[in-house]
């Protein structure tokens, strides 16, 4: 991946009665952030949001740039324990999730690319659940 692009890699549990202190204490992590529904925050412009759904995530926090040193992060820390990410009662939905940003080439438009290794397909795999990519070319 080229320096100037942004990529994260996390792990999301979402659900209505989602309980992040079990999906941690079922796991033996804790995450990397986390909501209960109904959780009440502020936004930088003083905004309150409510929290529509539970959510529990484990983010990469390796600052490479290498999607496979990412990948591998996260399924270190899950270990074995990937088969309890879909079956706890309270997940509704769970996903890996790959966000992607680079900037856009002078005259708009761009392209970004990235590779998964058969190993990366087979960490992947581990998880069984869904992968979501999302790439962003942005004009600064």
């Amino acid at each position: 991946m080229k320096q100037d692009q942004k990529l994260e890699v996390g792990l999301y549990l979402q659900g209505e009665d989602l309980d992040p202190a079990q999906i941690s204490q079922l796991l033996g992590l804790e995450p990397t952030k986390s909501q209960r529904k109904g959780d009440e925050r502020f936004t930088l412009t003083n905004r309150k949001v409510i929290a529509k759904i539970g959510m529990w995530a484990l983010m990469a926090q390796s600052d490479s740039n290498d999607l496979s040193v990412l990948i591998d992060e996260l399924a270190s820390k899950i270990g074995d324990k990937a088969v309890l990410l879909s079956t706890a009662s309270e997940v509704q939905e769970a996903f890996l999730d790959v966000f992607i940003a680079t900037d856009a080439e002078p005259e708009g438009g761009g392209t970004c690319e990235f590779q998964l290794s058969a190993e990366d397909l087979i960490s992947l795999k581990r998880f069984e659940i869904a992968t979501h990519i999302t790439v962003a070319v942005v004009k600064v």
